[in-house]
């Protein structure tokens, strides 16, 4: 997880730095400087946000799947801890 987060953070300033060296260039139609780093900053913030829900769905997914060993327990055990779950595993 560290590994990740440290990448996202540095492959953001690269890549503002990246967009400071060649003016923001999608965004320097405007003219102002101060303009086009704040529309640039934008989409990049917008593009670490998906980045990012991303990497959650992945480690939600990761989190789903069931673990090697498991707790020893199979369908037909399913619900029997929980009240009227023994009709509901049938």
């Amino acid at each position: 997880m560290g590994r990740k987060l440290a990448a996202v953070t540095v492959g953001f300033i690269i890549a503002w730095y990246a967009g400071a060296m060649v003016n923001f260039f999608p965004f320097s139609i405007a003219g102002d400087l101060t303009v086009n780093a704040i529309a640039y900053t934008g989409l990049l913030v917008c593009v670490t946000a998906v980045l990012c829900a991303g990497w959650v769905v992945e480690e939600l997914r990761r989190a789903e799947k069931p673990k090697k060993g498991g707790d020893g327990r199979d369908e037909r055990h399913m619900g029997e801890d929980v009240p009227g779950g023994e009709e509901r595993a049938e």
